[in-house]
């Protein structure tokens, strides 16, 4: 299929309208310092923001996460009390010092009467125990705070849905925000438990996590960073693996929880792979590393402007999966059977025909199928593993008199089926399928090279090969405005492309259709590789990217030349 943007894609849920128009970029400390951090810890970090550099690139939030007020300690108007030994200058004394530094000041609660760590919280908790929302969301504004963070601990006992939980925060925080008269990010911590969050969420709150922590105090995993971006990929208002709200639309992001590029329990390469991912996803960007005292690859990674504009572009679109797309979840071949540009160099246009009547890619092992036993004309014909299949669907026989490709199914109607190409440049989809077999028909003829063993059609737009897209990763897509995004220099027809290594080991360069995003054939397209710093092209139909690293992500942007 093609994937046709920018406007198809600007859909979904009606987002919170409070002022948000970007995903949030900063620092949060729970991720590497848990509790263990004062008063002077956050001042420190604020510094390190600015003499980075980072502050200058995006990163304006500083976030104080847990441990603030111990349980209980409120006066007596039920304003909260901070922890004094933590917080000795108080809370709007720090808040003022950040923002003196050109930043912004985040501050954590939670939605219920206790935090995570069993701190004091900002809902109500069990039997009757009140809410201090309204109290709380006013004296955090009037502390000078940015943003609100609330956690989803201690709900048990509490008569309310997740929904309604955030919902009165949500109140509260519009409440405070107009007798403020302030802009205040609502960051839900909700991890993925709140009734499926990512439905509903965007009317609620301006980020929202929708999968578990992605690591303790201290380290974090690359399993567990993997595991929270395919969460986040396939979490959305739309069909699985589709772009569309949440994470679609000004002030709405999807939240694959913190940044850990720099922490211990990943090398460079996977912490790199996950800026890049994020930086798909259009989510927050709030990193735990010690920026105090960051390595210089750590530091070129998350200060990185190109990869940053991808995030931070104005569409706000949520990345998308492409190479498995509509193709059935047990489907265990190529994306599917395309037409590109004819490549002697291509693996995936190398085919042979087998005495068992397998047409069988050289280097996949995988044979043209059609879909789910089909026999009828128009249906779609993908790559699968060849193996004996009792209704035929993988089976076919050459004419090299008519050049055409014969499906061994029994059709219905009786009008035997042939392999036809779907013209790239005259349809929304760029398939193979199988129809009526008609004689002389172009888009029926295929002529079989001996040398290269590619099979050619020749339709009115030009000579294409039958391709099987054979790659060792995954691809994944960010639309982007047409028009220019801060901090990039690319014209109209933009998109950002992510190749994900999950393998421990290096792995061949990645075949990329380009007709897939709605370039046609004939159009010179350029390709920024962010990383390795390089410009590329112009390429026509297709380009093979260069060998990834194990556990690299190639990130991508791409326009017209």
């Amino acid at each position: 299929m093609k994937y046709l943007f920018p406007l198809l894609f600007i859909q979904g849920i009606q987002a919170w309208n409070n002022g948000i128009i970007h995903p949030p970029m900063g620092y949060a400390n729970w991720n590497l310092l848990g509790c263990d951090y004062n008063d002077t810890t956050i001042r420190q970090i604020a510094d390190a923001l600015v003499s980075t550099g980072l502050r200058d690139v995006g990163y304006e939030y500083v976030l104080i996460q847990e441990c603030i007020t111990p349980a209980g300690h409120r006066d007596s108007n039920g304003v909260m009390i901070p922890d004094p030994a933590k917080f000795p200058y108080g809370m709007a004394n720090l808040a003022d010092y950040i923002h003196s530094k050109g930043l912004k000041a985040g501050i954590y609660t939670d939605v219920a009467y206790r935090t995570c760590a069993n701190y004091e919280g900002s809902g109500p908790g069990p039997n009757g125990y009140p809410s201090h929302w309204e109290i709380d969301a006013l004296t955090f504004a009037n502390w000078g705070f940015d943003m609100i963070e609330a956690d989803f601990c201690n709900t048990n006992g509490v008569n309310l849905t997740p929904q309604e939980l955030y919902m009165e925060a949500h109140n509260a925080i519009g409440n405070a925000m107009a007798a403020t008269n302030k802009t205040i990010f609502f960051y839900q911590c909700s991890w993925g438990a709140a009734d499926s969050e990512w439905t509903w969420s965007p009317e609620t709150s301006n980020a929202f996590r929708n999968t578990p922590d992605i690591c303790g105090p201290g380290s974090i995993s690359f399993g567990n960073i993997l595991r929270n971006f395919d969460a986040t990929i396939i979490h959305s208002s739309t069909p699985g693996r589709k772009p569309g709200l949440p994470g679609t639309g000004l002030g709405a992001y999807n939240d694959a929880d913190m940044l850990g590029v720099g922490m211990p329990g990943i090398n460079d390469i996977e912490g790199r792979t996950q800026f890049s991912l994020w930086c798909i996803l259009g989510g927050p960007l709030l990193t735990g590393t010690e920026v105090r005292n960051m390595t210089d690859y750590t530091l070129a990674t998350l200060s990185n402007t190109e990869a940053i504009a991808i995030n931070q572009d104005i569409f706000n679109i949520q990345g998308m999966q492409i190479d498995t797309g509509d193709i059935p979840t047990d489907y265990q071949g190529g994306i599917m059977l395309n037409l590109t540009t004819c490549n002697s160099n291509s693996l995936g246009q190398s085919w042979v025909f087998d005495s068992d009547g397998h047409v069988a890619n050289m280097n996949s092992t995988n044979c043209p199928t059609i879909y789910d036993c089909g026999n009828q004309p128009q249906d779609v014909v993908f790559t699968y593993e060849c193996i004996a299949n009792q209704c035929g669907n993988e089976l076919w026989t050459y004419n090299s008199t008519s050049q055409q490709i014969i499906s061994q199914v029994t059709p219905t109607p009786s009008s035997p089926l042939c392999l036809t190409a779907v013209d790239p440049t005259t349809s929304p989809f760029s398939q193979i399928i199988v129809d009526t077999c008609t004689a002389n028909q172009n888009t029926q003829q295929w002529t079989y090279n001996n040398n290269d063993h590619s099979l050619s059609v020749t339709l009115p737009s030009g000579q294409y090969c039958l391709t099987e897209i054979i790659n060792n990763g995954y691809l994944y897509m960010k639309p982007l405005a047409p028009t220019l995004s801060p901090g990039a220099t690319y014209p109209s027809q933009n998109l950002a492309l992510a190749i994900l290594n999950r393998q421990s080991q290096t792995v061949p360069g990645y075949f990329i259709d380009l007709t897939l995003f709605s370039f046609t054939p004939n159009q010179g397209v350029i390709v920024r590789d962010i990383w390795a710093n390089t410009t590329l092209g112009p390429y026509r139909g297709n380009f093979t990217t260069r060998e990834l690293q194990a556990h690299e992500t190639i990130l991508l942007r791409i326009y017209l030349a």
